[in-house]
């Protein structure tokens, strides 16, 4: 794969700066290749091209395009009472609303919710050690870059630290779907699933995720008709 800010690009496979094996893909299952390293607030143009088990390239692809959206910085005060109760002030700028809460078996806390620091929503989730510290924040935009929101919550695994996010993913049409998001113990993405309602014009989104003792998801929400 080949990327660049400027569309007039000359495109080469000498030029490409991603090579990514398919070895030991199943046929007809979704790869998801994170890019890290842009610079946000940037749209980059970008191709591929295909090379079978004899070499053999295939042609440039359609030239698509994706945007670097920037998320807001995260401003936050903790104050400690005498008691060693610990409390989290977001800073100005961002909006947040807290939705969901968890905890691990380290006595970590997870929050999830929504946050806007303009027009549309995204989805965070971040994890707290047991003095307050903050570990890691991850936050959700959709491909679509419209609000992605509902009803964020929040599930955590607690013999693999994994986690769960839970809430609704904007969408031009429909106007959104469900939206269930696994993590590793360290942020790391390992799977999405979206799931349309049964009127496809309406909002849908999940309200809670929760775990059974072997592992098993369940979720629940809104799903109107």
């Amino acid at each position: 794969m080949q990327y660049s800010t400027y569309s007039g690009v000359s495109w080469s496979t000498a030029s490409a700066q991603v090579l990514q094996s398919t070895s030991g893909v199943v046929p007809a299952t979704l790869v998801r290749y994170n890019l890290g390293g842009l610079d946000p607030g940037t749209t980059y143009y970008l191709a591929v091209w295909h090379k079978d088990e004899a070499g053999n390239l295939s042609g440039l692809s359609n030239i698509a395009s994706a945007y670097a959206r920037p998320f807001p910085s995260i401003s936050m005060n903790r104050t400690v009472t005498g008691d060693g109760t610990w409390h989290i002030y977001f800073g100005t700028g961002v909006s947040y609303g807290l939705n969901g809460l968890a905890t691990d078996a380290s006595g970590n806390t997870y929050v999830a919710g929504r946050m806007s620091g303009g027009v549309n929503e995204d989805l965070f989730v971040h994890k707290y050690d047991p003095d307050g510290n903050l570990l890691l924040a991850k936050y959700f935009n959709g491909a679509d870059n419209l609000s992605d929101s509902a009803f964020a919550s929040v599930a955590v695994d607690t013999v693999t630290g994994a986690f769960y996010l839970a809430g609704n993913e904007g969408k031009t049409a429909p106007a959104a779907v469900n939206l269930l998001i696994k993590y590793d113990a360290s942020g790391q993405m390992l799977w999405k699933r979206t799931a349309q309602g049964n009127s496809p014009s309406t909002a849908q989104g999940l309200r809670d995720v929760v775990l059974d003792t072997a592992g098993n998801v369940y979720v629940g929400g809104q799903n109107s008709s």
